[in-house]
């Protein structure tokens, strides 16, 4: 017996949706322990599920999948051979063993494309929290050498992703939220004094080495 397709629009709301957004305008840590209001989140959050519910995805063969991968890619701004490496990763059993349907290759490179977009905006968060940690040992923490500051920042950034520290999630997360509304060119509005506040929070405890 045939299973029916999937609700394509729906899988892709929660693939959007999830360890990321509450509707209508929440933003989430991945635990959804911390939630911060960006109105216009939800517009973020549905331009971004049209964009990829529109993309071109049919049939059995991943060749025009890789196409569509790397066209969504530019598009995000992100690497489009770290797409089509994660793509290859998700789906290289099922197209061995000939077990890859339309539903199979459909989710995986929607996943993919979700996949390393967070990816690429946790390595700009930690880039930000780099930048902001070095000023710091400049001007208030002893003189260390550059292998040992990079040595303890990057422990606790390791620490903070093993524990899942919501503060670090909820700044990873809305970061996700700023750059897509640029890239869809949508007005969001929140609390910069309130994010600032977790950042803060998150340099602490990457300085303290504490959680």
């Amino acid at each position: 017996m045939q299973k029916d397709p999937i609700q394509r629009d729906e899988v892709i709301k929660q693939l959007v949706c999830q360890q990321f957004f509450i509707r209508p305008n929440l933003i989430t840590d991945r635990t959804h322990r911390l939630q911060i209001e960006i109105q216009g989140a939800e517009h973020v959050f549905l331009h971004l599920s049209d964009f990829l519910y529109d993309l071109s995805l049919k049939g059995t063969d991943p060749t025009p999948n890789e196409v569509v991968l790397e066209e969504a890619a530019i598009f995000l701004q992100i690497n489009p051979k770290l797409v089509l490496l994660r793509f290859h990763e998700k789906t290289h059993v099922f197209l061995r063993e000939g077990l890859a349907t339309e539903d199979i290759l459909f989710i995986t490179t929607i996943s993919s494309i979700l996949e390393v977009f967070d990816t690429q905006q946790f390595e700009k968060l930690v880039d930000q929290l780099y930048d902001s940690y070095i000023q710091l040992c400049i001007h208030k923490i002893p003189a260390r050498d550059d292998n040992d500051i990079s040595r303890h920042f990057f422990a606790g950034i390791r620490r903070l992703g093993e524990i899942a520290d919501p503060n670090f999630s909820l700044l990873h997360n809305v970061l996700k939220c700023v750059t897509l509304a640029k890239l869809f060119q949508i007005h969001i509005n929140h609390d910069q004094s309130l994010i600032q506040e977790y950042f803060q929070i998150v340099m602490n405890k990457i300085i303290s080495g504490g959680i």
